[in-house]
């Protein structure tokens, strides 16, 4: 993740908000060109946009800055993935053959 923010030219200011890796945010039009972050599983990948990737705040003196939003846990090696993460994202899950299917979708047009 860092290698590829490297070509960004963005600074890390550290942990902020409760999450551990954040980086200064020069202005918010760069925040759409930040690379996608790609979950792998075992039969899908699920490939995330910056929306639904990295947080955006602000510090107490002004300066906006924006995180990677996730933090490592450690539950019997399965992966959570969090309301962030599912912006823009339908979910089916078939409880007969218990499968979950996912794709992207465009939330604010869907009428959900």
């Amino acid at each position: 993740m860092v290698t590829e923010l490297s070509g960004f030219n963005i600074m890390i200011i550290g942990g902020q908000s409760g999450f551990d890796l954040c980086f200064a945010l020069p202005d918010k039009e760069r925040f759409k060109d930040l690379p996608p972050v790609t979950f792998h599983s075992r039969d899908a990948d699920m490939k995330l946009n910056p929306e639904a990737t990295y947080a955006i705040g602000v510090t107490g003196s002004g300066q906006q800055y924006f995180c990677l939003a996730m933090l490592p846990i450690d539950f019997r090696g399965l992966m959570i993935i969090g309301a962030f993460q599912q912006t823009n994202q339908r979910f089916i899950f078939d409880t007969s053959e218990s499968k979950l299917y996912f794709g992207p979708e465009d939330c604010t047009r869907s009428g959900v």
